[in-house]
């Protein structure tokens, strides 16, 4: 076994429904689609009206292997059916899966009574008794159902894993395979095991006919795999590019909430979780579905993975790592993984918990390909009923893992088999030294025990319980050579290609650009550098492309990170001048003057951009002198040489609101009211162009500060206040926002107006308290350019989210009043109140209300403004959601529950239980979708979610949608509780 780490080196949703009613996809519509899932989803949205409701869908999720799921419908339904033997036997199951043996026995022996000869309880017994490590009961219990086992090939094929079968037993087992009238999947099982004999037997070939014979009959019957194995190579390479890792490294978990074990079907995975599961500090996990269902859920507002992983910012890391971590119930040990399909989201895992350890099992292609290829599978795995798709698969995942041991920044450690099987001591030492682990002397009497289990063991067969292991089937492949030379045609088919991941790479390039002409068509500047951050990762060497992205990450408020990537745009294009205006506009939003002036000093003066950009710096320099309460009057001679640049630039260009809307601001330089007019025709000009997208809203914006500028220093402030507070409106989500904001807080005092000095006093003292926070404290309050995430106009707050436009949208007044009508009371409750403004702004509607967020920060805000207010009957706390449930909370008649589903971290039905708890008989929730930071799209499969709430107890009463920040589309509910 080597161990190693992997050396880092630098180098989209459901679109917005015609009506608000339209049907809706749930699925992401590629790699991870799975129908699977869909099929679990569809049921948890049933609403069970009974005890037998729910053991009919706990059932169903048993047989989707949706085991957590299940036993919570099982247990509800046993709680009235106590006695019901397929809810016993049901639970004994999903205990069994979830690695829970000892509860899985106690189920089975209390069903057993009741039929003490049924084969299937007794052999799930023994499966228990194997699961606690109880192996001589296990086994002796095997021999038994040998005794007492129906003539069917699926039972007898399953104990001849475990113990040996009689002679009349195999004599039916022959009849059967030679009767063609038989049906099909019983003269597989038949063959499948006649195979295992001859195996064990020694008789290779004739091992290998009934084994192909086998595969043969069943492959037109085998089920779909749940993924897409033939795209894996493609999805690995075009998404994970390297340098990805990096840029996320500073905001990952540092937490291993599970240990992975990935190889392909037959590498040994088994092998090695038996191992690892000896050690005190290891969880025996199996194939767990639940990181890979996280994943799903967490990307489920997206249409692709690649859409989601292109919207994640390092900002997002903590709130979705704490998301799976809660989910998983980490409780500091480590728990194994060996689901096969795990090789499709070790990506995610890599930038979510990058110190968590990655086990690649490795195999001889020969020995592995007919272990594969002498196995019947309980599902999925379709590719290894044909020789030659085996290989290819084979190969597709080999090469998948050296991209995954290349990429990623997880410690990666490599296990051969035939070092497993040959020196598994010295390999179990190497592991635990790699892990980190103590030394751990294993239970060698209990491994005595588990020898007998050899005797019946095959090289297609896993090792459930530890046990000592020999190298017989080692090389075992090499003497059937001739037979698996398909296995060896379609390995080398995909080992042998380069071309595949070029294909994939090229192919992603197309959507990523078709994905950048959208976001810049929304003018989304954090979406922008998602997608321009995705292309440098997989075309490094474009200085378009990173220029590019200086320019939006300017933008963004970030400006000597943005001037330093223009810098190295520049050196690697010296003579690009399109890099070079990039340079100087960048510049000029840093308020880097000196720096712009060298530069365009150096261009030629009557050039229509060179006058423009001198033009545009001469404003912005006089302007910025504002937010330091000061108006600057330009001399006579700067007038002359500005007026200078703005006649060539008339002359050179046609008549456009950026234009227009800089003369007006140079006129206003000069004290000049004819600028008033002027402003006004570079609206009306915006106007006229009947443009409605987020470009048009900028220009807006921007043309709009110059305005406010222009009036305050023209001293008319009550005028320059109410626009200023106005461009938050126009586009709550920009750097335009973010500088109205600071000019509007500067000359606030100066108003005439009292609600005006009232705002700078109240204004003034959240300034105080957001300074006396760490930046940490204030990642919750907060939004992107430095502004709060909810605005409140009614206090000249501005923020992402308007607070009174989304109160309109949601009719909240309209609903609280027929609330208020027919109860005469109401009270309300907002779950991850943020600063509480919805519940300030509905105050005078309700007798009481409560919120509480996590954010501390967030809070003292709120009670500031509700002070300000003088609103005394709204209380705001900061508390998580299960310490605010810790408190048996009373019953409210509105709950407000906006886009908190996902860092609740419970599964919908269990957050659907809780909030029809909090809820008083007839009262209403509001549910939120989830912004991906797209105007156009939301949370792809929330109807689904929203469908799990309700069939806990709701109906639904309204539905609406709403871009209130100008980047996110989100969509709503308004359900009444049943």
């Amino acid at each position: 076994m080597a161990a190693k780490k992997s050396q880092r080196r630098a180098s989209a949703g459901r679109r917005r429904a015609a009506k608000p009613n339209a049907p809706h996809a749930a699925q992401l519509a590629d790699v991870l689609a799975d129908t699977r899932q869909a099929r679990i989803q569809g049921l948890l949205a049933q609403q069970p009206a009974d005890s037998e409701a729910r053991r009919r869908i706990g059932l169903e999720l048993l047989q989707l292997k949706s085991y957590r799921h299940a036993q919570l419908y099982l247990e509800e339904a046993l709680a009235d059916l106590p006695e019901r033997l397929d809810i016993l036997s049901g639970l004994g199951q999903a205990c069994l899966y979830t690695n829970d043996p000892e509860r899985a026995l106690g189920h089975i022996e209390r069903a057993l009574p009741q039929a003490p000869e049924r084969f299937d309880l007794l052999y799930l017994k023994g499966m228990a008794l194997l699961g606690c490590q109880r192996i001589d009961e296990a086994l002796a219990l095997f021999e038994y159902c040998v005794e007492i086992a129906p003539d069917s090939p699926k039972a007898l094929t399953v104990l001849s894993r475990h113990v040996p079968l009689r002679s009349e037993q195999w004599d039916y087992l022959v009849s059967v395979a030679a009767d063609a009238s038989v049906a099909t999947e019983e003269r597989v099982d038949a063959l499948f095991a006649l195979g295992k004999r001859d195996l064990n037997q020694g008789r290779l070939e004739d091992a290998f006919n009934h084994f192909d014979t086998a595969n043969r009959l069943f492959l037109p019957l085998a089920p779909a795999n749940g993924l897409p194995w033939r795209k894996l190579l493609g999805y690995v390479a075009g998404t994970y590019p390297e340098g990805l890792f990096e840029r996320f490294a500073e905001t990952a978990s540092d937490q291993v909430p599970e240990l992975f074990i990935v190889g392909p079907s037959r590498s040994g995975k088994s092998l090695v979780e038996s191992i690892l599961a000896q050690h005190p500090s290891v969880i025996k996990g199996g194939e767990r579905f639940e990181f890979m269902d996280y994943v799903r859920e967490s990307a489920s507002a997206h249409e692709t993975l690649n859409g989601f992983i292109e919207a994640l910012s390092p900002g997002d890391m903590p709130e979705l790592s704490q998301g799976y971590l809660n989910r998983a119930g980490h409780k500091g040990k480590m728990v194994t993984n060996t689901h096969p399909d795990s090789i499709f989201v070790l990506g995610i895992l890599g930038l979510m918990f990058p110190k968590t350890p990655i086990v690649f099992c490795m195999r001889n292609l020969l020995d592995m390909g007919m272990a594969a290829y002498f196995t019947k599978y309980d599902t999925g795995n379709q590719q290894s009923y044909d020789l030659h798709t085996l290989g290819e698969y084979i190969a597709s995942y080999e090469k998948a893992m050296q991209h995954w041991a290349n990429v990623l920044p997880n410690p990666i450690l490599m296990v051969e088999y035939s070092e497993l099987v040959k020196d598994p001591e010295q390999v179990a030492r190497n592991l635990y030294h790699s892990l980190g682990l103590d030394e751990y002397r294993h239970d060698d009497r209990l491994r005595e025990q588990a020898t007998r289990l050899l005797d019946q063991l095959g090289p297609a067969d896993s090792v459930e319980v530890p046990t000592r292991l020999h190298s017989r089937f080692d090389g075992l492949g090499e003497l059937l050579i001739e037979q698996l030379a398909p296995l060896i045609a379609g390995y080398r088919g995909v080992a042998e290609s380069a071309s595949m991941e070029e294909r994939a790479k090229q192919q992603r390039l197309i959507q990523l650009y078709e994905a950048l002409i959208e976001r810049q068509k929304e003018a989304n500047v954090h979406g922008i550098v998602g997608v321009v951050n995705r292309l440098l990762e997989l075309d490094p060497g474009q200085p378009e492309l990173k220029a590019l992205l200086g320019t939006y990450v300017s933008q963004s408020g970030r400006h000597q990170q943005g001037l330093e990537l223009l810098l190295q745009a520049g050196e690697m294009s010296p003579q690009d001048r399109n890099i070079q205006i990039q340079q100087v506009e960048a510049l000029l939003r840093a308020q880097a003057w000196q720096q712009a002036d060298s530069i365009l000093r150096t261009w030629p003066e009557n050039d229509a951009v060179t006058c423009q950009l001198q033009l545009q710096a001469f404003v912005d320099r006089h302007h910025a002198e504002l937010q330091r309460h000061r108006r600057i009057e330009p001399t006579v001679n700067e007038l002359e040489v500005a007026r200078g640049w703005l006649s060539r630039l008339k002359a050179a260009s046609q008549p456009s609101p950026i234009v227009t809307s800089l003369e007006a601001s140079l006129e206003g330089l000069a004290r000049n009211e004819q600028s008033i007019e002027l402003h006004e025709m570079a609206l009306s000009m915006l106007a006229a162009a009947g443009e409605s997208d987020g470009r048009h809203q900028t220009q807006e914006a921007k043309c709009r500060l110059q305005y406010a500028s222009t009036l305050l220093l023209l001293e008319r402030v009550e005028a320059a206040i109410e626009m200023l507070h106005a461009i938050s409106r126009i586009h709550p989500y920009s750097l335009d926002t973010q500088q109205a904001y600071q000019r509007f807080t500067t000359w606030l005092g100066d108003s005439s107006e009292a609600v005006h000095r009232e705002w700078a006093g109240l204004h003034g003292l959240l300034e105080r308290q957001w300074q006396s926070y760490s930046q940490d404290d204030l990642q919750f309050s907060f939004g992107d350019f430095g502004l709060p995430y909810q605005g409140y106009a009614r206090v000249a707050l501005p923020g992402s989210r308007p607070t009174e436009a989304r109160i309109e949208a949601y009719k909240l007044r309209d609903h609280l009043a027929a609330l208020k009508e027919k109860k005469g009371s109401v009270s309300a409750l907002d779950i991850g109140c943020n600063h509480g403004f919805l519940l300030l702004e509905l105050a005078d509607q309700l007798d009481h209300g409560t919120g509480f967020d996590i954010s501390p920060t967030c809070i003292e805000v709120g009670n500031t403004v509700a002070r300000h207010l003088k609103i005394d009957n709204i209380s705001l706390s900061a508390q998580t959601f299960e310490s605010f449930m810790a408190e048996q909370p009373e019953r409210h008649d509105l709950l407000i529950a906006c886009a908190v589903h996902r860092w609740i971290g419970l599964p919908m039905p269990e957050f659907g239980r809780h909030l029809h708890s909090l809820l008083s008989k007839d009262g209403l929730l509001l549910l939120e979708s989830q912004g991906i930071r797209r105007t156009t799209m939301t949370e792809q499969d929330f109807d689904d979610k929203v469908k799990q709430i309700c069939a806990k107890g709701f109906e639904q009463l309204d539905r609406g949608a709403l871009c209130d920040d100008g980047v996110n589309y989100r969509e709503f509910y308004i359900l009444r509780k049943r």
